[in-house]
């Protein structure tokens, strides 16, 4: 067998972004279950430098943060990384605020705390993170709708909705 069939796909990177440092350690930590690697930043500079220094295949990012907001940072990460994922997770939840980082560029947003069925915020990244994106189909041997389920079926006993 060879070297390359015998490797294993490299872990999606992703990078999380909440000023909460309860909060941002639980999305890591739920990530890192799942095989992720995971680098957090609590300021928009830390985010920089962290963005920078790993290379993420997708960003979850707070709006509220001591120097600056979510919104400009995406700005910012977008500017050297334009095809990054970026999911919002913020309590930030008036509709005003939803259009706004979705038409800045977000791919998606959701509020925390999350008031349905009591998910968790970090269930709640892996189950929005289902957003189609070419890093993050290419770079994973499972679907990530399948890794936001069995995350949520694990941590929280949530199953799938029959249509």
């Amino acid at each position: 067998m060879s070297e390359t069939a015998s490797a294993k796909p490299a872990a999606i990177k992703a990078l999380v972004v909440d000023d909460e440092e309860p909060l941002a350690d639980l999305v890591a930590m739920a990530l890192r279950y799942e095989g992720w690697e995971v680098k957090t930043a609590h300021t928009v500079a830390e985010a920089l430098k962290a963005h920078k220094a790993l290379q993420p295949d997708i960003a979850v990012l707070d709006i509220m943060l001591p120097d600056g907001d979510g919104l400009g940072l995406l700005k910012s990460l977008r500017s050297t990384d334009p095809t990054l994922p970026v999911l919002f997770l913020t309590a930030k939840d008036a509709v005003e605020d939803r259009v706004q980082g979705l038409t800045l560029g977000g791919d998606d947003y959701v509020t925390n705390p999350l008031a349905s069925r009591n998910w968790s915020p970090a269930c709640a990244v892996c189950c929005a993170a289902q957003v189609e994106h070419p890093r993050l189909n290419t770079r994973s041997s499972r679907s990530v709708t399948s890794l936001s389920m069995r995350t949520a079926t694990r941590c929280f006993g949530v199953t799938r909705q029959s249509s």
